[in-house]
């Protein structure tokens, strides 16, 4: 779980909905809402500034719905700020999951920014007879925006269809997660080519800039694989005052052919003790043979 992210960075929400109430009740799972927090508002005027008549509670004035730059977060396309869940139906145990990708709007402290709303219905039983037979299971459909691939789940016995407009749709909510959004203490920018040619040399070139009013000191390596062969340093310490920048560059060889892996980069603040480059992110390239031309090759 991330506690910070920057202004206008993408992140992924995972909400996942589980049904508790015992057998043989079930639910039918509407809707999963996120319901972005408004931004802080301006102090109010003084008395002396205030308007003469300023708008009565209930005036629809103030009740009009916030616009999009005034909320905290924002979806990013496709994604929206509402899954409809098809209906699905959920017994004691069954859940249903969603993803949302969204995006602060402006620099927030540390802080819920919203809420996500389950909205959903009981569904009615009914007796069945017999007793002592196995229950049955129920596929649960994800309605073709998440939920759990249609994994079978233990269903309620006699399930039935609610008669139309009853029973009324409930909700509940539950508060987004802590977190702050600021703009980085550092910028980081990886340069490298998407291909190259065997035997040829390539350069990967790495930008950081210190954005703090500190001093920070980092170790920036790359690591040996088996895919190319160095030319020059692999290991540079280095201090950045405030507001400083700092560019080094790798030389390589490429040594196989075909979709390699480039040597994984490692950057360390040290002062801080945090890592500024994904160890995870892929760093795919594709070596040519050496005489081989890319126009003739397409």
């Amino acid at each position: 779980q991330r506690r910070a992210v920057a202004p206008n960075e993408t992140f992924l929400l995972h909400v996942t909905a589980s049904c508790i109430a015992p057998p043989p009740a079930a639910l039918r799972l509407l809707s999963l809402r996120v319901e972005p927090n408004r931004r802080l508002q301006a102090a109010p005027l003084p008395p002396s500034l205030a308007l003469p008549n300023p708008p009565l509670p209930g005036s629809p004035s103030t009740l009009a719905a916030p616009s999009p730059a005034d909320l905290l977060l924002s979806p990013v396309p496709p994604s929206t700020l509402e899954v409809g869940c098809g209906g699905a139906v959920l017994a004691n145990g069954g859940c249903y999951s969603a993803l949302f990708c969204l995006s602060p709007t402006a620099a927030a402290p540390m802080q819920s920014l919203g809420r996500v709303l389950a909205t959903w219905s009981r569904v009615e039983t009914a007796p069945v007879p017999g007793i002592g037979a196995p229950p049955p299971t129920l596929g649960i459909a994800d309605g073709g925006n998440g939920g759990n691939g249609g994994a079978a789940l233990p269903a309620a016995r006699g399930l039935l269809s609610p008669p139309p407009g009853s029973p009324l749709p409930s909700e509940d909510w539950c508060a987004l997660p802590l977190l702050a959004a600021h703009p980085p203490d550092f910028n980081v920018r990886i340069d490298r080519p998407m291909e190259a040619t065997l035997g040829m040399p390539l350069s990967v070139r790495l930008h950081v800039a210190n954005r703090t009013r500190q001093l920070h000191s980092f170790r920036l390596s790359m690591a040996e694989n088996e895919a190319f062969l160095f030319c020059g340093f692999k290991l540079h310490h280095f201090t950045l005052p405030p507001g400083a920048s700092h560019t080094a560059t790798f030389n390589l060889f490429p040594i196989a052919p075909g979709a390699v892996q480039l040597p994984p980069l490692r950057l360390l603040c040290r002062t801080t003790n945090q890592e500024l480059v994904d160890a995870k992110a892929s760093q795919d390239i594709f070596v040519r043979p050496c005489g081989v031309d890319r126009r003739a090759a397409g």
